[in-house]
């Protein structure tokens, strides 16, 4: 029963600072990594990476293996293998992919005023995203090939696609966004522990439950 109730407290201690972590993520990165970076046009860091990856520098036109440290820049494509790979950003952004998946950046502006702007791009396989607060002002989106997520508040929600010919699932955990079908124009708001699907045609399906054990699998996934 005692070392239940030690294991037990340990994970609480673990969970609770890991939250921290991903909420506070801009403070973070700010310490960590902006004091010490000489080259503002740096938006990003690669924090963990489990198996091969890459990252795919648009602007330069190479392909760079994916590994602990490597700094990012807008137009960055993210990738991974058959691994899993975790990125923080410098506007709190946290983001962790699955195996064969890719996340990209289109534009990261952060100053911490209204101006800032912060767009991604989801191409496929299966990320998990915590956002930071976002103000009213501020544009914060994740685009995909046919819609565009905006995200409301603080977030975290979970993006699964395959194919262009699968569904694409957005799943809350908590915080709120709403999920725009540039097919169809049609708008749908999705709150904290609700998922909704995007057809391949189209349409953006009712919102259902997105319970914690389901959102426990998708994040054993990307861990």
């Amino acid at each position: 029963m005692i070392t239940k109730l030690i294991k037990s407290f340990f994970l609480f201690i673990f969970l609770t600072v890991n939250v921290l972590a991903e909420d506070d993520s801009a403070t973070i990165y700010y310490e960590k990594y902006h004091k010490k970076n000489i080259n503002p046009a740096i938006i990003g860091i690669v924090e963990r990476v489990v198996g091969p990856g890459y990252v795919l520098r648009k602007s330069k036109g190479n392909k760079a293996t994916a590994a602990l440290g490597i700094r990012l820049f807008e137009g960055d494509i993210i990738g991974s293998k058959v691994g899993r790979i975790q990125v923080r950003f410098k506007d709190g952004t946290f983001v962790e992919l699955s195996e064969n998946s890719e996340f990209q950046v289109d534009r990261l502006r952060y100053y911490k005023q209204k101006d800032d702007e912060s767009v991604f791009r989801f191409i496929k396989g299966l990320v998990r995203i915590v956002s930071p607060n976002v103000i009213q002002k501020e544009l914060y989106s994740v685009k995909t090939k046919t819609a565009i997520l905006r995200v409301k508040e603080n977030s975290e929600f979970y993006m699964l696609q395959t194919s262009d010919y699968t569904d694409l699932q957005v799943g809350v955990v908590r915080g709120q966004l709403d999920l725009f079908s540039s097919i169809t124009n049609q708008t749908k708001t999705i709150t904290q522990k609700l998922a909704a699907y995007l057809k391949p045609e189209g349409q953006i399906t009712d919102t259902v439950m997105f319970d914690a054990p389901e959102a426990n699998k998708l994040k054993e996934k990307v861990r």
